[in-house]
């Protein structure tokens, strides 16, 4: 696999951080949000440098499953209201049918 692109996105002007995505030739994209703190400054120029040194990072840590952090909790509730919400707009991207009744009164078009 080789590395052929890096894309930085900015959040807000990049006043709330940067995202960065590695792509590999094999179509696989790896995206790394960066949130500005206090403690760093993330420019568009140093947030790829910065990308590498969190996956440098968290590639010798130790990753318990199913651990996460309350705010991943919040994170993970809301996008499943909002895929609640998304099937209950479900068709509405269905073209209008056209259906004709007919009572048992009468004839079609209101014609006796």
């Amino acid at each position: 696999m080789e590395l052929i692109g890096t894309l930085v996105h900015p959040e807000n002007g990049g006043g709330n951080g940067y995202i960065v995505e590695f792509v590999a030739d094999t179509g696989d994209v790896v995206s790394v949000q960066l949130r500005q703190t206090e403690d760093r400054s993330i420019t568009r120029t140093n947030a790829p440098e910065v990308a590498r040194s969190l996956l440098q990072d968290i590639g010798t840590k130790d990753v318990s499953e199913g651990g996460h952090r309350p705010e991943e909790t919040r994170w993970s509730n809301e996008d499943g209201d909002l895929n609640d919400a998304l099937k209950d707009t479900f068709p509405a991207s269905d073209p209008v049918s056209m259906a004709s009744t007919v009572t048992g009164s009468g004839t079609a078009n209101g014609q006796e």
